[in-house]
C-alpha cells in the first residue's frame, strides 16, 4: 500500500521519465511543471521521513501512543503543505490553461486518466 502511494509522488520527481516527458517541448515548458506540481518533490521527501519514522516504531508495535510524537518532532517539516496549498488555484488555473492551449498535453492527460497512472 505504502509503495503504492508513493510511486506517483516520485514519478513527479525531477530527473524521472514523466517529469522529462512533461517538460518535453510537446506538452509543457519547466515553468508550467513547477507551477502544476509546486514543491511536489519537498513533500515526497517529508513523507519518506515520516514512513522511515513509521517503519522503525512499527518494529515496535504495539507500541501506538508513539505515533503522536512522531509528528510533533516533523511538525516544522510538515509546512511545507502551506506552500502545496497557497499554490493550489494557480495549479488548477495553469492545468487548465495550458490542456486547453495544447492538444498533446490534454491528450497525455486523457491517455494517462484512462489507463489509471
Amino acid at each position: 500500500m505504502v509503495k503504492g502511494y508513493l510511486q506517483p509522488l516520485k514519478s513527479q520527481q525531477r530527473g524521472s521519465v514523466l517529469f522529462a516527458t512533461l517538460t518535453a517541448t510537446v506538452y509543457l515548458n519547466p515553468e508550467d511543471v513547477k507551477s502544476i506540481f509546486s514543491n511536489v518533490d519537498v513533500i515526497l521527501k517529508v513523507h519518506i521521513g515520516l514512513l522511515n519514522s513509521f517503519e522503525v516504531l512499527l518494529d515496535e508495535w504495539p507500541v501506538i501512543e508513539r505515533i503522536g510524537g512522531i509528528f510533533l518532532k516533523k511538525v516544522s517539516e510538515l509546512k511545507v503543505y502551506g506552500d502545496y496549498v497557497k499554490n493550489f488555484q494557480n495549479a488548477l488555473d495553469t492545468l487548465n490553461r495550458v490542456q486547453g492551449e495544447n492538444a498533446k498535453f490534454s491528450q497525455f492527460l486523457d491517455e494517462r486518466v484512462n489507463r489509471n497512472v
